[in-house]
């Protein structure tokens, strides 16, 4: 069971209204910030997502406020030392997720099945920038190399830790998931399916979204399975859980 769970804001962009909510707020930019979130708990210190590389060589260009001194910083300041992470769950397989997966020296690394196959055959062609904002080359080289040997593609439905499993939840990507983590205060549900919590609520996908339908069946797998719901991109994330403070 997970017993601490804490959320690290890695960056923050703004977006125009319908990407955030399809069809809708055209003429308004919104916010987005991008949250790690740390699950700790039966001898496990769990990473959803690991934030953008320190030099992302102008991928990201609008991403801003990133932690000061990096991620590698900003999660010491927390009590968090690289080598005491024993798991990395990426949703989705992005630039500002993937981009420091190869700092945890003895995490084994959690990626979607269906994502790492639609990344490496995708049934379109998908243009090469495109590619590089999924998964930037440096980091795409290790996966394949050095790394290979702690990397784990989840099937549908896995078990990840003791308390903590992922679903695939496309909608987003086809490498987005669902982290659910089970605590003493309920079931957290993790997922960048969400950007904000009106998404799911009420039945509103983003408009960055590969497949509406996806999205309407996880927002109701999650009204039905989930005590909490996190979206990772969520702005308000920082208003209901004051210095990031979960549980």
């Amino acid at each position: 069971m997970i017993t601490r769970i804490r959320c690290l804001k890695v960056g923050q962009m703004r977006v125009p209204g319908p990407e955030v909510f399809w069809m809708d707020r055209f003429g308004k930019t919104l916010p987005l910030t991008l949250w790690m979130v740390i699950l700790e708990g039966a001898g496990e210190t769990v990473l959803i997502n690991t934030g953008a590389p320190a030099d992302d060589g102008g991928l990201l260009p609008d991403l801003e406020d990133r932690p000061p001194g990096g991620v590698l910083t900003a999660l010491r300041a927390m009590g968090v030392e690289p080598e005491g992470v024993t798991r990395v769950i990426v949703t989705p397989l992005q630039a500002y997720a993937v981009g420091n997966l190869d700092q945890f020296p003895r995490a084994y690394l959690y990626l979607s099945r269906r994502g790492w196959i639609d990344f490496h055959a995708p049934e379109w062609a998908v243009a090469r920038a495109a590619r590089e904002r999924a998964i930037p080359s440096p980091i795409l080289v290790r996966l394949e190399s050095d790394l290979s040997e702690r990397l784990i593609l989840t099937h549908d439905e896995d078990a990840v830790a003791p308390g903590v499993r992922v679903s695939w939840a496309g909608c987003h990507h086809r490498s987005s998931l669902v982290v659910w983590a089970e605590t003493p205060t309920g079931r957290y549900a993790f997922t960048d399916a969400v950007f904000y919590g009106d998404n799911w609520l009420y039945d509103h996908p983003p408009g960055i979204a590969e497949d509406r339908a996806e999205c309407l069946r996880v927002y109701a797998r999650l009204r039905r399975a989930a005590d909490h719901v996190v979206g990772l991109y969520d702005p308000a994330v920082g208003e209901r859980y004051p210095a990031g403070i979960v549980l």
